[in-house]
Parts: structure tokens; C-alpha cells; sequence
């Protein structure tokens, strides 16, 4: 993916879903599924272990969403964890709760 050239935050550059730990997060997993269905509205992985219930829901409720065929951690450092995400399919996406922050992202 790559940040659009009007943006304010890192114009053209390659960019990838992530952020920082929050207070609720009990582990890297949860922060990984949290902060990749915020900034794309992914419902597949409403069907992860440890997936947030009203994200399941959703996902449930969506006759297109299918559960991920892998997320794993493959990088992890005391700074940040790398996961890794293969869909089963095409993935079915809802509204993104932060598109306002990361919408101008396009597919390379």
C-alpha cells in the first residue's frame, strides 16, 4: 500500500496497518486484530481467537467474510511485533473506524 501524495503524515510513502499497544490490548495479538480491522474494516478477522465479540458478530452477520487461513506473528522485538495475514478469499470489509486517518492508503 502506499499514503497518498496529499497527506500530511508520510506523503508516498509505502505504508502498512499498525500501531501501538493500548491499555485494553492483553496481549500482541489482540493489538495485531484491533489495529488491522480499524484501519481496514477487514470483518474476516472477526473469526480470529481473541477477536473483539461485536467484531464477530459482524463478521457473522457478512455471508462473504471467511476466517483467515493464517495470522501469525513471524518478527517480534521489544519494539514492535510483525504479523502475517493470509485471507481464505477476496476478504469482506465494513466501514474501517479510522478511515479519517488512513484513507488516503492505495494499493501499489
Amino acid at each position: 500500500q502506499r499514503r497518498g501524495l496529499t497527506t500530511d503524515v508520510q506523503p508516498g510513502r509505502v505504508a502498512s496497518v499498525g500501531g501501538g499497544r493500548e491499555p485494553t490490548d492483553h496481549d500482541s495479538l489482540d493489538t495485531a486484530i484491533r489495529e488491522a480491522y480499524e484501519e481496514t474494516g477487514l470483518l474476516d478477522l472477526g473469526y480470529l481467537a481473541g477477536a473483539p465479540p461485536a467484531l464477530r458478530r459482524a463478521a457473522e452477520a457478512e455471508a462473504s467474510a471467511r476466517p483467515p487461513r493464517q495470522f501469525r506473528i513471524f518478527h517480534a522485538t521489544d519494539f514492535a511485533d510483525w504479523w502475517v495475514l493470509l485471507l481464505g478469499g477476496e476478504g469482506a470489509f465494513g466501514p474501517a473506524p479510522d478511515a479519517g486517518k488512513c484513507g488516503d492508503i492505495e494499493p501499489l
